[in-house]
Parts: C-alpha cells; sequence; structure tokens
C-alpha cells in the first residue's frame, strides 16, 4: 500500500526481479503469490496450480491513484505516474495465470471483484495470539498505525489535544512524522517512541487502556487483532475491514466512518480503564479466531480442494 514511499528505482528492479527472474516456478505443482509484484512471476507457471494471497489490488493503480499522486512533491509527480502507468498493464496480464484468489477480508473480496473481475474465497491473514499478553494499564491509550494520511493519526492528535488529561502513545513511524510531531507540539499529553521492536509493541500494548486504530477503508487491519490478542479493546473507525474484526461494544468501540476529533473524544470517553479491562476476555476469545493454526488449516484446506 505504501510502496511508492521508497524510492521509484527500488520498485521498478523489484517488478523486473519478479518478471525476470523467477522460472523456478516451474518446478511445484503449487505457487502461492502474495504482494504487488510477486504475481508477475505468475506467466511461467505451464499449467501448475497459482494462488494469489491478495492484501489488496493495488491502491496507487485502482481506486486511489489520485491520492497517491498527490503524496510525493509536485516534481515527482510526472515520474510516478510514469511508472504506474508502465507497472497497471504488467500487472492486469499476470491476473489470467492465476487460478485461484484469496482475499484477506470481505473488504478487499469486494476491491477484487470490483476491479479485476475475479472472484475470491476469503482467508483472514494470521496472528501469533500466544505472543501477546495482557498487563495492567499503565494509562495511557495507544496510537500504532503507520504515520501516514490513510492512517488519521492527525485526527487523534487533535482529539487528545482537546484532553489534556488522558494520554496518548503514538508508536511507528512514516513519511507524515515530522508533521505530526509538529502538530503535537507542547502537548504533554502525547507521546512519540517511534518504531518499536516486537517485543517492545506488545509490551506497550498489554499496558495500555486501550488501543485506536482509525485508517480510511483498511484492508483489513491487523493492528486489531493484536490488540485484541492482549486482551485490550479497539476504539475504530466503522469502515473497511474493521467491520469483521471487531465487535462495537464487546471488543471494541465504533465511531462513525470517516471519523472528526469530537467522535475520538467520545469514543475515549466511553472507553475507561475500568470498561476497557471488563471487554478483556472477549477481546481475547476473538483474537483466536484469526490466530496463525486458523489461517495455516484454511489455506491448507484450500490448496487440496484445487
Amino acid at each position: 500500500m505504501h510502496a511508492i514511499n521508497i524510492p521509484l528505482l527500488r520498485q521498478f528492479i523489484l517488478t523486473r526481479t519478479f518478471s525476470k527472474r523467477t522460472q523456478f516456478v516451474r518446478k511445484y505443482p503449487t505457487t502461492i503469490f502474495s504482494g504487488f509484484y510477486a504475481p508477475l512471476a505468475a506467466p511461467y507457471l505451464e499449467g501448475q496450480q497459482g494462488i494469489y494471497y491478495c492484501h489488496t489490488p493495488p491502491r496507487f493503480v485502482y481506486g486511489e491513484r489520485d491520492f497517491f499522486l498527490s503524496t510525493v512533491p509536485a516534481v515527482a509527480r510526472p515520474l510516478l505516474n510514469s511508472f504506474i502507468n508502465w507497472y497497471a498493464p504488467q500487472f492486469k496480464k499476470t491476473l489470467p495465470h492465476i487460478q485461484t484468489f484469496v482475499a484477506n477480508s470481505k473488504n478487499v473480496q469486494e476491491r477484487i471483484k470490483n476491479f479485476l473481475h475475479r472472484d475470491s474465497t476469503i482467508v483472514y491473514p494470521p496472528c501469533d495470539t500466544e505472543q501477546y499478553h495482557n498487563a495492567e494499564s499503565q494509562g495511557y491509550y495507544l496510537s500504532m498505525g503507520r504515520l501516514d494520511p490513510l492512517k488519521r493519526i492527525d485526527v487523534i492528535i487533535n482529539a487528545f489535544k482537546e484532553m489534556p488529561t488522558k494520554n496518548l502513545v503514538i508508536t511507528s513511524s512514516g513519511p507524515s512524522e515530522e508533521q505530526l510531531k509538529k502538530l503535537a507540539t507542547d502537548c504533554d499529553n502525547i507521546k512519540f517512541v517511534g518504531q518499536l521492536s516486537e517485543k517492545q509493541l506488545q509490551k506497550a500494548i498489554a499496558e495500555s487502556i486501550a488501543t485506536i486504530y482509525i485508517p480510511k477503508q483498511e484492508d483489513f487491519g491487523m493492528c486489531a487483532i493484536e490488540s485484541m490478542a492482549a486482551g485490550k479493546p479497539v476504539i475504530v473507525a466503522a469502515e473497511g475491514g474493521l467491520l469483521e474484526t471487531v465487535t462495537d461494544g464487546e471488543t471494541g468501540i465504533f465511531t462513525p466512518a470517516n471519523p472528526q476529533g469530537k467522535d475520538i473524544i467520545e469514543a475515549v470517553n466511553s472507553l475507561s480503564a475500568s470498561k476497557a479491562t471488563c471487554m478483556k476476555t472477549a477481546c481475547l476469545d476473538r483474537a483466536t479466531q484469526f490466530d496463525t493454526s486458523v489461517f495455516v488449516n484454511a489455506m491448507k484446506r484450500l490448496i487440496l480442494e484445487r
């Protein structure tokens, strides 16, 4: 989704690598492709089974091209536009070589149907739920979405600027980091902790009151699963794949789609530490439905049925 944030030369090299140096797929009876560039190897299949585990049709080609162009400096837009114009037909011509499409959510299943005109089976992504643990709250709400416009971190910050007695911890990094830090200047209740290791992130989730995740039309939303795996409820925007994973009032709180600051304030005020603790068991139970073992079994069945 954020591929264009990496230098375009690297993107071009990746596309050429997958399209020119992957003849080895012919050796295997089944190949599973995942990601934007892996399907470029599909034309090398010679009757073998090809399965595309799709997290989303590339958004910078399908549906949000203008948005992604707007995120780069004006001087770089013609180059990015040229890359998209070159990549789009390369991606499209691989699709007839793939027999089976697997979507990571109902939301993505609809995008596959709308943009690629293919049917798909839903298999939710895996979360190693045993790696997460629950701990006593240390009095903060946690945002762990990538720092870019699609994750709406600015909306969360603006809400907490109006709630000086509520604490917000922001993890991760991204192209909007400097802008977001500037937005939170002089806010003692908002803390940026940067990109954390897996263990550090697990600890940060475990010690939060709850997490907040309100991205624009998220494909699936692994952050919500990780939060619930630690027994912590999630404040989410009622849109995208999050509608499939979080249960309003049981494992989290829904804000309206495209939430504004007032919606975040209302949700935070309604989700106290004591109420969050009462949701612990429901969160843990819900997370098990997305455990790695569930994913592996579903993919095994899908492969054997073909």
